[in-house]
């Protein structure tokens, strides 16, 4: 078993660091199922690192077999079932024990509807999955479903990603609430830069049959904006006058997650656009406000880190829209209290919010910070040893999930994993 690691920072940041960005785990993931269905599946030099996204090519490379197991990757294992609904043989695709316990049964039944052959292999509506040959529902209209938009974005993703190649395209109606809307727009504007048109009215989308085209210049995947609010996190905690540059990031970025520019400014913490994707951030004087509060409903990648920073800085915080934390790697609602309470902060949580009453206090005795398997949880909590000191992470190593190199990029700032 791995061991538990101390993390520790150094007494004085070091200034005027480049931290070159892992590539976007969210755009290569869609990237890979992209290339897939054009045949082209050829890994793009600047694809994410990220274990998830080569979980993801590893399995579109060996699509052919009769098992397939996705592991923790979420994201990948529900484009896979959207994908894998395209091929003409059956096939498992199964996961780690926690992605089967993780609900897939939306994105089944929409499937269902357009001809898909899926059946579970254990409990209804989890994985894992047998899919076999579809057959897609023959009408002299566009078929047409409708879908929940406050599950999962995932499960939109995944069938926006496959309706180009259905026999007569999709229309594809999303009810109730929506979530992590800049996803979809991710997904969409990645398909619109492969040739594929499509019609949006509102909460409706309208995607007729037709080939994905590759672009006339290669396509480079930019750098994660969810890697880099880490980084910010860090910013907004070290003394004025802290300085350090992000490489590979897009000011008109697809990523949604690049709000954190714009939510970290109240919290000290300017954002400069340089040549070549580089960004300068800066912690620079500006009096911090009395409390805080967010929706996270479209950028939930960012709701732990908003959290650890808003303990950290002893500012009351109420934020909203977390109920897709429930049915993440962990309970993210559950796990960020009970770890912000071990470093003394006071938090109740509901069914999809988090208040934060009080913030971070020193402990005689460190506390063992637990990762729940979790990477979200590990990066996000690990600027706080600048307040506290060091903190002893269990199963650091989670953090390949979606940025292997993060600890030897924090190194560079003077952090020490022993």
């Amino acid at each position: 078993m791995p061991k538990d690691r101390l993390l520790q920072a150094p007494k004085t940041l070091a200034a005027a660091q480049y931290i070159q960005l892992n590539s976007s785990k969210s755009i290569s993931n869609r990237l890979l199922i992209i290339q897939a269905i054009m045949d082209q599946l050829a890994p793009n030099k600047s694809l994410s690192k990220a274990k998830d996204s080569q979980t993801l090519l590893r399995l579109l490379q060996q699509e052919d077999q009769e098992i397939l197991d996705a592991g923790d990757a979420g994201t990948s294992f529900r484009f896979l079932t959207a994908y894998l609904c395209l091929n003409d043989k059956k096939q498992v695709l199964t996961g780690s024990a926690r992605m089967l316990e993780r609900p897939i049964g939306p994105l089944v039944d929409a499937l269902r509807s357009l001809g898909a052959q899926i059946d579970y292999l254990g409990q209804e509506g989890y994985p894992p999955l047998q899919i076999g040959r579809a057959q897609w529902t023959e009408s002299s209209e566009m078929p047409s479903l409708s879908i929940d938009g406050g599950i999962s974005s995932q499960y939109i993703s995944a069938l926006l990603l496959i309706a180009p190649a259905l026999p007569q395209g999709l229309r594809l109606q999303l009810t109730g609430e929506i979530i992590s809307m800049p996803y979809i727009q991710m997904t969409l504007g990645l398909m619109e830069r492969f040739g594929i048109d499509y019609l949006q009215a509102g909460k409706s989308f309208l995607i007729e049959p037709q080939d994905y085209q590759a672009p006339a210049e290669e396509f480079v995947i930019e750098g994660d904006w969810s890697a880099a609010a880490y980084y910010y996190a860090l910013v907004a905690l070290a003394p004025l006058g802290f300085e350090l540059r992000l490489g590979q990031l897009q000011k008109n970025s697809l990523q949604g997650d690049a709000i954190v520019a714009e939510l970290l400014e109240e919290l000290g913490v300017s954002t400069e656009f340089l040549a070549k994707g580089e960004v300068r951030l800066k912690k620079i004087e500006n009096p911090l406000p009395s409390s805080l509060k967010y929706d996270c409903r479209h950028y939930p990648d960012l709701a732990q880190t908003l959290m650890a920073i808003a303990a950290g800085l002893n500012i009351p915080c109420q934020i909203f829209g977390l109920q897709s934390l429930r049915i993440k790697e962990t309970d993210r609602l559950a796990a960020m209290k009970a770890e912000l309470e071990k470093l003394g902060a006071e938090v109740e949580i509901g069914p999809d919010w988090m208040n934060i009453k009080s913030g971070l206090k020193l402990q005689p005795k460190k506390p063992l910070i637990r990762t729940y398997k979790d990477h979200r949880m590990a990066m996000a909590l690990a600027p706080l040893a600048l307040l506290l000191g060091p903190l002893k992470f269990e199963q650091p190593e989670v953090v390949a999930k979606s940025y292997p190199a993060f600890w030897t990029d924090l190194a560079q700032l003077g952090f020490k994993l022993g």
